[in-house]
């Protein structure tokens, strides 16, 4: 029984130290923030932000300012463009907009992109992206009152995929 015991041992620890041959560590990934535009005044055709939307856009100038971002995008709307440019120009980097009604495209773009990358968009284009990003629906429409969550898609380099959901007082 001992012998068994000791056999089995044995070929477990050889299969557990196999499987770490095959484990990955440090896998690069780079990282897409897909982020709703900041508090916008009442509604209007093309509001501008609002006091708190601008207090926000502030704070995630500093947010970012450490992630090595290396593209910002965003939507043709005067809130989402107003809500990434301080931290753009601050960076020197050029804003790209891109088609709210293609995501398609602009998840080909972001794929093909080096480094980190910022979108802005709305709270009924955020799943969207995330959903084409991660290749499968992993999220629904923003309520109209979320402001506060990041979501952050991870992509190795192999082309895997993880999301994860961030609020604001999480990266500062």
């Amino acid at each position: 029984m001992i012998k068994i015991l000791a056999i089995t041992f044995l070929l477990l620890n050889n299969i557990l130290l196999g499987y770490d041959l095959f484990v990955k560590e440090d896998v690069d990934e780079r990282a897409i923030y897909i982020i709703r535009h900041a508090e916008k005044e009442a509604d209007k055709d093309d509001p501008a932000l609002s006091e708190m939307g601008e207090d926000r856009a502030f704070r995630l100038k500093e947010i970012l300012q450490d992630l090595d971002i290396k593209a910002v995008y965003s939507s043709d709307t005067k809130r989402t463009r107003d809500t990434i440019i301080p931290f753009a120009d601050e960076e020197g980097l050029y804003l790209k907009i891109y088609d709210t009604e293609n995501h398609g495209e602009l998840v080909a773009k972001l794929q093909d992109e080096e480094g980190n990358v910022v979108v802005i968009g709305h709270s009924n284009t955020v799943h969207h992206i995330v959903n084409l990003l991660i290749g499968r629906t992993v999220m629904e429409e923003l309520d109209e009152s979320d402001y506060e969550n990041i979501f952050i898609v991870y992509i190795d380099e192999e082309g895997g995929t993880r999301l994860e959901r961030k609020k604001y007082a999480d990266l500062e």
